[in-house]
């Protein structure tokens, strides 16, 4: 009796937390399926007003991927799902990959992202494929009054942005969600970054439909991405593919923006990889 009243306990507290960390969003939480309202239903559940699909909430954190997701997993997919990747992406990892494939700096590609997506003291921001929060909490520090949203396929690396210590200014919240079937209301959002995931996703262009109908026009959208060298570059995207891994060819991302309703403002390309801001149309 005490082991299942204290489990009953422990799911209670998870799904107060997750209500508490979801309320803040719920003009902007929506139905991957039909992109409706998802109000909290009983305990450990929260339902599509339009659709009726219902998603689980463990503890903590709200599962908002569709029993059939938009991208089937792949090997890097399952990579991203490791605790042990997890705990030194923040610290290890990503600085370390970055500085290899860009040749900056992680904080350097960042201040380059913030300073050209320019969140007003109070905008809602989505950070796609979060992973642990280290940009997310740099957003939430440069809009102190607005609302950032981190959402992630992986559920290792969304207990590691749980349990990080909170963001200075912004109210966050992090949810599980997969970029092909985005769980957000239309024109929910000021501005989108998403750095460094558009080399893993299996279709782009529906990825960036999805952001487009989230962002109010005019919303700004940041994004890094790879990019064929200019020597080799198709040699290399072949040697990725197998992978799941993308190399975007030159001007390629720049097309994709155009076609989804987005004007490019400015890009950099650094290494292996391109930096772009962009303005919903």
């Amino acid at each position: 009796m005490h082991a299942r009243t204290t489990e009953w306990q422990c799911e209670t507290q998870g799904w107060v937390l997750t209500l508490f960390a979801t309320a803040g969003f719920a003009d902007v939480l929506g139905c991957p399926l039909c992109h409706g309202p998802l109000p909290p239903a009983e305990v450990g559940t929260l339902a599509c007003t339009v659709c009726g699909a219902r998603y689980p909430v463990t503890v903590g954190l709200a599962d908002l991927v569709p029993p059939e997701p938009g991208q089937a997993e792949t090997p890097n997919m399952r990579i991203m799902e490791s605790g042990l990747l997890a705990r030194v992406y923040e610290r290890a990892w990503r600085p370390i990959l970055t500085r290899l494939l860009t040749g900056m700096s992680h904080e350097a590609e960042r201040t380059w992202s913030l300073d050209r997506l320019a969140p007003a003291p109070g905008a809602t921001v989505l950070d796609l494929a979060c992973g642990p929060g280290n940009t997310t909490r740099t957003i939430a520090a440069a809009a102190p009054a607005g609302r950032v949203l981190g959402i992630d396929f992986s559920t290792a690396m969304l207990s590691e942005a749980l349990a990080a210590a909170p963001a200075d200014g912004a109210t966050v919240g992090y949810v599980r969600g997969d970029a092909h079937r985005l769980p957000l209301q239309p024109a929910s959002l000021d501005a989108v970054n998403c750095a460094g995931a558009f080399y893993l996703f299996s279709d782009p262009p529906r990825v960036l439909a999805g952001i487009a109908a989230a962002l109010r026009p005019d919303g700004r959208f940041t994004l890094m991405t790879s990019q064929q060298p200019r020597l080799g570059g198709a040699t290399t995207a072949a040697l990725m593919r197998p992978g799941g891994l993308r190399v975007y060819a030159r001007g390629e991302m720049e097309r994709l923006l155009d076609e989804a309703g987005f004007d490019v403002l400015d890009r950099r390309p650094a290494g292996f990889m391109l930096l772009l801001a962009a303005r919903r149309r």
